[in-house]
């Protein structure tokens, strides 16, 4: 199951001390034009036959 985003890429799981867990990846091509920043931490979770899920929208 591919994430949602695809602006981002090489995107990487990490855990914070208090056991929540962000996704953080590479922003790719925004507006036509490539970014190559990374992104702000986005919170996930695990949903069986989802796999990683966005826990909230971003703005």
């Amino acid at each position: 199951m591919q994430f949602p985003d695809v602006t981002l890429y090489a995107g990487r799981l990490v855990q914070n001390p208090a056991g929540k867990w962000f996704l953080l990846g590479f922003r790719n091509i925004v507006d036509g034009e490539f970014v190559g920043e990374i992104c702000n931490p986005i919170p996930v979770t695990a949903v069986q036959g989802k796999g990683i899920v966005e826990l909230t929208q971003r703005n």
